[in-house]
């Protein structure tokens, strides 16, 4: 609905301006300026709604793993299968905190389209203004989340820790002849870089979006021709 109302006054805006010929500079220069905040805001709404199904490929959370976890893919044949679950399990949760905090985040860029200039005719980008607005909030809302699902995360991660945990006595035990080796606890995800990495793949996703939309020329009367001026 709200995209609706942005196209329409946005072709609105771009008919009175080709309309405006005539009309004193004064005249010209308020169009010109309500035509661009049109179509930033449009540029907005388009931008989330290429969002609205959010994803991420969840072997990018491997960052996250402390190293007491990782070693133990040289040792568990079924390591691969086992962190991809975990990986899954964790990513789902950090995915559903950046959908229930979307439209939080849409409300600051439809505020910021206010000021189309520097997304217009500047080098700032709109995805890095709001990058720099919310990315914080967007990280603690994450990990918040996480916080708040721990004990399912944990469960699953008991799992894997178990099988580790058997490796581990294994070759302790080897010890006693002379060919022992030392394995740590594992240890689970780290939620803090967790949620900046999925901030970051958010925001990287909609900047791409935002390149898109910005660099796709349909016609001349189109509400984004402001970008191709």
């Amino acid at each position: 609905m709200w995209r609706f109302l942005a196209l329409i006054i946005a072709v609105s805006l771009l008919t009175l301006s080709s309309c405006a010929t005539g009309g004193s500079g004064e005249e010209k220069e308020i169009i010109s300026v309500e035509r661009e905040r049109a179509a930033m805001e449009l540029l907005s709404l388009d931008m989330f709604s290429s969002l609205s199904s959010f994803s991420i490929d969840s072997k990018i959370l491997e960052e996250a793993l402390p190293s007491s976890f990782s070693i133990y893919e040289e040792y568990v044949p079924s390591f691969d299968d086992l962190e991809n679950k975990y990986l899954s399990d964790v990513a789902d949760a950090a995915v559903e905190a950046v959908k229930n905090y979307m439209p939080v985040i849409k409300e600051s860029a439809l505020e910021l389209a206010k000021e189309p200039l520097d997304y217009i005719k500047g080098d700032t980008s709109l995805t890095n203004a709001l990058r720099s607005k919310v990315g914080g909030e967007l990280s603690s809302v994450i990990y918040s989340t996480l916080q708040d699902k721990s004990s399912d995360l944990e469960e699953s991660f008991l799992g894997m820790s178990k099988i580790f945990g058997e490796i581990r006595k294994g070759y302790a035990s080897l010890e006693s002849v002379g060919k022992g080796e030392y394995l740590p606890d594992a240890e689970s995800i780290l939620f803090d870089i967790v949620s900046v990495v999925v901030s970051d793949e958010f925001f990287n996703q909609l900047g791409r979006e935002e390149k898109i939309l910005k660099n796709t020329p349909v016609s001349s009367d189109s509400p984004y021709s402001v970008f191709w001026e």
